[in-house]
């Protein structure tokens, strides 16, 4: 099993250093763009909904990824603890952290619901949502909350294949992604006439599968299965590496907050039209 581990992908503790951050730079860049375009998607069909579904897209989008900020670390926090195990070809310990790993995305995802429960509504009108406005950023918002889970997960794998030397996973998923937003988006939205609920649906659809290949990957190329588990020491070791990277993205992405509430002063509209701009 050890020596599955070793020869499915070329190792990383062997061979030039430059020739490893090439391989895994240029998927995981790849990734990103199409990750960009994903969203780009979004924005594009929100904006053919009406100015006012944009509006409520853009301000429930700055609000969603701060109560998910918690839980974002989680692909670094992965990584880190289980690289050491992947160097040594030690599948037991990767899948020790495996299953940690899984527990913990379901605990943060489960945070993120709770906190936006209390704080989701107060936020949006905090960034300025007009009475028009505020329940099209909550329907987006309570639709994307249910979903969180898939978000979490799939942060998880991804940060678990890229120790194992694999970041082309990711970018398939991402790429693979974007094409079935692009398909999913107008079915929901206008097909079956959900809106903006539709947008975050389909969102929410994709992330789950994703975390669902990038899990199968996983279970495929290390010949185990994944249990969410609660290992007390796995999980405070865990958080060590998590919470720092998500406070990182924390501060990013509380930056942007900042900069939409204070446009948000000035109407939706504006936020809209920031919003298409960056």
């Amino acid at each position: 099993m050890q020596e599955a581990l070793k020869k499915s992908e070329p190792s990383l503790t062997e061979g030039s250093i430059f020739s490893h951050m090439v391989r895994l730079a240029i998927p995981a860049s790849t990734g990103m763009i199409f990750n960009t375009l994903y969203n780009l998607t979004d924005t594009w069909f929100a904006g053919y909904l009406s100015d006012n579904a944009l509006a409520g897209l853009s301000i429930a989008s700055s609000v969603f990824f701060l109560l998910l900020s918690i839980g974002i670390g989680i692909q670094t926090g992965a990584s880190a603890m289980i690289a050491p195990g992947a160097g040594r070809g030690e599948t037991h310990e990767v899948k020790g952290w495996l299953d940690n790993v899984s527990g913990i995305a379901i605990a943060f995802s489960a945070l993120s619901c709770i906190l936006g429960y209390f704080t989701a509504r107060p936020l949006v009108v905090l960034l300025g949502a007009e009475p028009n406005i505020e329940p099209l950023a909550m329907e987006y918002l309570w639709v994307t909350l249910a979903g969180t889970v898939g978000f979490t997960l799939s942060f998880g794998a991804a940060g678990a294949l890229m120790a194992l030397g694999d970041t082309k996973s990711n970018r398939n998923a991402l790429m693979i992604g974007f094409f079935a937003n692009f398909g999913l988006n107008p079915l929901f939205t206008f097909g079956l006439d959900l809106g903006v609920s539709g947008i975050a649906l389909a969102t929410v659809v994709i992330k789950f599968a994703t975390a669902f290949y990038l899990l199968r990957v996983l279970m495929k190329r290390l010949n185990i299965s994944v249990m969410p588990t609660f290992d007390k020491q796995r999980w405070l070791d865990l958080l060590k590496q998590i919470l720092p990277a998500s406070f990182n993205m924390l501060t990013i992405i509380l930056g942007g907050f900042i900069t939409v509430a204070l446009i948000g002063q000035f109407g939706s509209e504006h936020v809209a039209g920031y919003t298409v701009g960056l």
